[in-house]
């Protein structure tokens, strides 16, 4: 097992973690899982899809890993895509439960995960003005959830940790790379005016 320096890129962790390297896998969850549920999260509120549909995506890495370890063609092109590839793949997830399960319990609209349970966001402090602390997180989380899905998803992907590509983004939520700075600035002011309603 190599010893990482917590400054390797998704690609080098990728190349790792089909080599065996069990440090290079739990980096990759460490770096990801919580936009990962951030990101479904933006797109789905029915109760246990989130989780279940994360957790697919992860088994289904683990099981990719363990078959490009057995034959090295079936590896991905773009190693440092490894974050990419599980966003997609959790999505594809989160439609599978759709298409074979009539759930439709309803989950409050949370926004935060637990890499940010300590009250960190990626917006700006002045959208929170006035607020402070639980009742600061509690407001953006119900302002948040009171968004379209597609903002709901381009925040989720726009906060990304570490970021995404434009062009990442982009192909995720299917619109041309142009429209994703105007997107977000609508985005962004309903967000505000939701805030605004809720103080």
């Amino acid at each position: 097992m190599v010893t990482l320096s917590g400054t390797e890129g998704d690609g080098e962790l990728y190349k790792l973690a089909v080599s065996g390297d069990r440090g290079a896998v739990q980096e990759l969850v460490e770096r990801h899982h919580g936009d990962l549920l951030l990101y479904v999260r933006a797109k789905t509120s029915v109760h246990g899809v989130v989780e279940d549909a994360v957790a697919e995506a992860w088994l289904q890495l683990f099981r990719h890993l363990r078959r490009v370890a057995e034959d090295p063609s079936k590896a991905l092109k773009k190693p440092e895509s490894v974050r990419f590839w599980l966003y997609r793949t959790a999505v594809n997830a989160m439609n599978d439960q759709f298409r074979t399960s009539s759930r439709q319990s309803d989950l409050a609209d949370r926004v935060t995960v637990e890499a940010r349970a300590r009250g960190e966001t990626a917006f700006e402090p002045d959208e929170l003005e006035g607020l402070h602390g639980q009742e600061r997180r509690s407001a953006l989380r119900e302002a948040f959830g009171r968004l379209s899905e597609s903002c709901r998803e381009l925040l989720a992907l726009l906060t990304a940790d570490p970021p995404l590509s434009y062009a990442e983004i982009a192909e995720l939520v299917g619109r041309p790379v142009g429209s994703l700075g105007p997107t977000r600035q609508r985005c962004l002011e309903a967000l505000r005016r939701q805030m605004g309603a809720a103080t």
